[in-house]
């Protein structure tokens, strides 16, 4: 029987998708045969014992500047180190191959990728799907490997299901999407009462009657007259809420490939990052999936201002076949299996 060490970091700097993929991991992995045990690690920090309290896990807690040697003295007693850690360090993987782990990268895009057994990059990488080396380790790269919440891929199974019933009923191609009577406004996992205001006074100035909802947030930022908005705090309707509505603006992280996935046309801005080395890194998120034909950029989301947002979301409420073709995009470029070959490939590394 195999035991799996599934290491995470999520805070202020870090953010907080890093936090949730291994909370879809966990589950997944401890009940697949052959498994014994999957222990958590997580770097400590206010956000990431907040996150993990709120979803009941058991967590082993480690110092943010741990060196190295004492992470692999804590994670050497399980067979598989699973690293969710944009640029893990080369002197950890070394000691747990030392000790004969083995090592799965999860988005990881630092020299260890050539130290580690298999690394599987989806979030940062080209869509196009790729099989390679990399040092001694074997890379999958690409849209097939992208990790979406196991809700988000139940609401699309739903919404195909739906679809497909109906299939002998409608001919022709498909309608075109009706009016935007809901914009979800959301800018990763933490609240972001700035860009909020921005984009509020933007959707005011153009004159766009719909409902908005704002999410997440602990508490409401000025609206302008007229405009109906509701501000939810983060809780678990989120991807239903996301589902639900015509339009979203939001970052270039995980909610842009979520709603590709679920087919919500996007105005994507980018958030700045300030993990070392990665700031922009949702500017090319953001490119890629605009080439794909997914979303449509809104530039660094700390320079937005109302005319900025004004203007593109005016112009796609405007026109329905262009939020028919990103929806269409979207759906067609992910199936929402990433995280079962995410498992699949780490198991594997397991030797189940």
């Amino acid at each position: 029987m195999a035991t799996i060490a599934l290491l995470t970091r999520g805070d202020e700097t870090w953010g907080t998708g890093h936090l949730y993929r291994g909370s879809w991991l966990a589950p997944i992995l401890a009940v697949q045969p052959g498994i014994e045990r999957v222990e958590l690690f997580c770097f400590d920090s206010p956000l990431a014992r907040e996150f993990w309290r709120a979803r009941g896990y058991r967590v082993n807690w480690l110092e943010a500047n741990a060196s190295g040697k004492y992470l692999a003295a804590r994670l050497a007693q399980h067979q598989t180190v699973v690293i969710d850690w944009l640029n893990s360090p080369r002197e950890l993987v070394a000691e747990l191959h030392a000790a004969g782990c083995g090592v799965v990268l999860l988005d990881d895009y630092g020299p260890a990728q050539a130290e580690a057994d298999v690394v599987i990059n989806a979030l940062l990488s080209e869509l196009a799907n790729a099989q390679t080396k990399k040092g001694r380790a074997a890379r999958y790269s690409g849209a097939d490997y992208v990790q979406l919440p196991p809700e988000v891929t139940r609401l699309r199974g739903v919404a195909d299901a739906t679809t497909r019933a109906m299939a002998t009923e409608l001919t022709g191609p498909p309608p075109e999407p009706g009016e935007v009577r809901a914009v979800l406004v959301s800018f990763g996992g933490r609240p972001q009462p700035g860009l909020y205001r921005a984009v509020l006074d933007g959707l005011h100035q153009a004159e766009y009657a719909g409902r908005v909802l704002v999410m997440p947030t602990a508490e409401p930022v000025a609206v302008p007259a007229g405009l109906d908005v509701e501000f939810k705090p983060a809780g678990a309707e989120f991807h239903d809420l996301l589902a639900a509505c015509d339009l979203v603006i939001c970052g270039g992280g995980l909610t842009l490939y979520e709603a590709a996935f679920l087919g919500v046309p996007a105005l994507a801005a980018a958030v700045h990052s300030a993990a070392p080395g990665f700031a922009d890194h949702q500017v090319g998120t953001i490119a890629r999936l605009s080439a794909a034909g997914c979303c449509r950029g809104l530039g660094w989301a700390h320079e937005l201002d109302p005319a900025t947002v004004a203007k593109p979301f005016a112009e796609l409420v405007a026109e329905p076949a262009v939020r028919g073709q990103l929806s269409a995009a979207g759906r067609g470029l992910f199936d929402g299996r990433g995280l079962q070959r995410t498992a699949e490939l780490i198991l594997g590394c397991a030797g189940v």
